[in-house]
């Protein structure tokens, strides 16, 4: 298989939901969608963020 190892999305510790999102955090993710407004991209607190 020539393609490069995959790198899976690191989630941060603590933050587990919604409520811990700070503005100007940056975080890893995994794209699960796009669409013609933006990307919907999972950040490991049970909900896709946009």
């Amino acid at each position: 298989d020539p393609r490069p190892e995959f790198k899976t999305a690191t989630f941060q510790d603590g933050v587990e939901d919604v409520k811990d999102l700070q503005p100007g955090m940056v975080l890893e993710g995994v794209v699960t969608n796009v669409a013609a407004f933006g990307a919907f991209v999972d950040i490991g607190v049970h909900q896709d963020g946009l």
